[in-house]
Order: C-alpha cells, then sequence, then structure tokens
C-alpha cells in the first residue's frame, strides 16, 4: 500500500508540474499576444493620423515599416543594456516575428541604432 501512495504522490507532482508549465507558457504567450495587439493598434493610430493631417495613406509595406520602427524604439527603451542580437530576439519572441525577411530588417535597425548611438557618444555602458 505504502507504495501505490508512492506512486499516486509521484503522479500528482508530474500532473501538477505539467499544468504547471503550460498554464506559464500560456501565460506567457497571453503576454505577447497583448503586446502584440497593442502594437499593431498604435501602428493603426499613427497610420491614420498621417492620413488625416496629410492625406497619404499608408501601403502594407510603409505599415510594416512604421511597425519594425515602433518596435526598435520599444525594444531599445525596454533593454537598454543588451546586445543588439539579445534585442533582436527579445522583439522577435514578444511581438512573434516569423518572417526571415523582417527579422533581418530588424536586426538592421538595431544595429543602426545602436551604432548612432555609440557613434554620438551614448553608447551603452
Amino acid at each position: 500500500m505504502s507504495f501505490g501512495k508512492y506512486k499516486m504522490n509521484y503522479t500528482k507532482r508530474i500532473t501538477m508540474a505539467g499544468l504547471l508549465l503550460t498554464t506559464l507558457s500560456m501565460s506567457a504567450n497571453a503576454a505577447d499576444e497583448q503586446a502584440l495587439s497593442e502594437l499593431n493598434a498604435e501602428v493603426e493610430k499613427t497610420a491614420q493620423q498621417i492620413d488625416h493631417q496629410y492625406g497619404v495613406l499608408l501601403t502594407t509595406q510603409e505599415r510594416n515599416k512604421l511597425k519594425r520602427t515602433l518596435i526598435v524604439h520599444k525594444i531599445t527603451a525596454q533593454l537598454p543594456d543588451k546586445s543588439v542580437q539579445s534585442k533582436a530576439d527579445a522583439a522577435i519572441e514578444k511581438y512573434q516575428i516569423a518572417d526571415p525577411t523582417e527579422q533581418r530588417k530588424l536586426l538592421i535597425e538595431l544595429e543602426a541604432i545602436q551604432s548612432a548611438d555609440a557613434s554620438s557618444g551614448n553608447e551603452p555602458p
């Protein structure tokens, strides 16, 4: 009987650990979804402002560029002391950037920002 209790407790622990990991994963995914939704709303708001103020409708390509620029500014502000690669990895995960071309463009923009900061004497420690 003692062995049966041990087996049951072990099974419960494994099950609970699995549930905890699943919950944590879902929570992280929900936070990423929220961040992506907020970013998309900001892109739309900015695009509408540009249309209203200047009469310019942004193309899909221009909206993607705007989105990438907003991501670069947000990630740079959130992770000022991290490397360009760390910032890119965080942005790719947080904003769910699956397209390798967009990932490359993001990395280039992050590098350009860091290079500009370094040349102006604002290099992070």
